[in-house]
């Protein structure tokens, strides 16, 4: 298979799709502040929806159009975390192991899960933390 190529960020910044470099760039993102994260995590997210298929919504080995259809209408046509209803479409999420769908999601909210390392416990100690900082 060899490396994957890098491909130009939406903001003119090369990046390399591996998860240490990704980590490396986050890093250094919060370090710049709030403002310089939050325009970090969209280039990532731009990126990365570059590299999946635009038309039609979804094509893969896990769902057929008219599944992807399915469960986009039970979603109400939003993400199945956040709820916002994207402008292109949904990024199905599924389990690395199984294989099996969970449902569909917006790209930040896929990042997330995956920058989480799909870890209930990382995801918990995110929202207690966040939840603390709120309460101070």
């Amino acid at each position: 298979m060899g490396k994957p190529q890098a491909r130009r960020a939406p903001s003119g910044v090369v990046a390399d799709l591996t998860p240490e470099a990704i980590d490396r760039l986050l890093e250094r993102l919060a370090k710049a502040g709030k403002g310089a994260l939050v325009r970090g995590v969209d280039d990532i997210t731009k990126l990365l929806e570059s590299y999946q298929p635009r038309k039609p919504a979804y094509k893969g080995p896990h769902l057929t159009d008219a599944q992807y259809t399915e469960l986009l209408d039970r979603q109400g046509g939003s993400c199945a975390i956040c709820k916002d209803k994207p402008r292109d479409r949904l990024v199905v999420d599924h389990d690395h192991e199984s294989g099996a769908v969970r449902g569909l999601l917006c790209g930040r909210c896929n990042l997330a899960l995956g920058l989480l390392r799909d870890d209930t416990t990382r995801i918990r100690a995110a929202a207690t933390y966040l939840e603390r900082s709120h309460a101070d």
